[in-house]
């Protein structure tokens, strides 16, 4: 299932609560609240193979060479810090030939893959959602500000198929437990205008309920991408005029989606 922006989400924390809002999009936790959860996972996992802000050297498939520092992980994915600023540059686990660290030890990706799949590399990957707020409010408006929601914090989540159902009719968009990458943050894309187009005109287009768009291709959990999608290609680096695939930018968003 993709789900588009404004998509009506009901979501259970790991904590017990549970916050229901309208979703915006994917984003990344702020660093200071990232680095936080780093240093807890730090201290209780048995892979930490990288400290935040060490000086990394990736060697990439199509060639390319990155030294930067490391800010952190996302979803099946390595974050580099920006030279030219607060923006990270993303590097698919599957897109780097070979990472060493400031020591020189070499990582190898396939074993960033499996230490993300089992759940101990902390993710910076976040929701952005707009809360509801309680009724009785005087505002003009229903929603609070955005407010990421870490994806490791969701147990689950639900999905209104239509305006005003309540949870009696929704679908189920389960999440694995103690898992970093949850089914959920597999199926936030974005659809395309045209769906969007057909949605605003007041019926849901063939093939799709009310924000909720089905699709039938096959999806890879292991690679977090469609079965037979191409190798992800990391960000270009900043200021890059080199044409051609080297520069391709892989949209996280668009590339993923909920296997039911």
């Amino acid at each position: 299932m993709l789900l588009q922006p404004k998509t009506i989400l009901r979501l259970r924390l790991r904590d017990g609560s549970v916050l229901e809002g309208r979703f915006l999009a994917r984003t990344l936790l702020d660093s200071t609240l990232y680095a936080s959860r780093f240093a807890a996972r730090g201290r209780s996992s048995s892979f930490v193979p990288f400290a935040l802000g060490e000086t990394l050297h990736v060697s990439l498939r199509d060639g390319r060479e990155w030294t930067a520092p490391f800010a952190g992980y996302a979803e099946l994915t390595m974050l580099l810090r920006s030279p030219d600023g607060p923006e990270y540059l993303r590097v698919p686990f599957e897109s780097a030939r070979e990472i060493r660290g400031a020591n020189g030890d070499r990582v190898e990706p396939s074993a960033l893959t499996r230490a993300f799949h089992e759940g101990l590399l902390p993710s910076a990957e976040a929701l952005s959602v707009e809360k509801r707020l309680s009724t009785g409010y005087s505002m003009a408006s229903p929603w609070a500000g955005a407010q990421p929601v870490a994806v490791e914090d969701i147990v689950s989540a639900t999905a209104e198929l239509s305006p005003g159902t309540n949870v009696a009719g929704v679908i189920v968009l389960s999440v694995v437990l103690g898992v970093v990458v949850g089914l959920v943050l597999l199926g936030i894309a974005v659809n395309s205008a045209v769906n969007s187009a057909s949605n605003s005109c007041g019926s849901p287009p063939p093939g799709s309920l009310w924000g909720v768009h089905l699709t039938t291709r096959p999806f890879d959990r292991s690679r977090g991408c469609y079965v037979g999608d191409p190798l992800a290609v990391a960000d270009p680096w900043p200021g890059s005029t080199v044409d051609g695939p080297a520069t391709a930018l892989a949209d996280p968003v668009i590339s993923h989606a909920i296997a039911k």
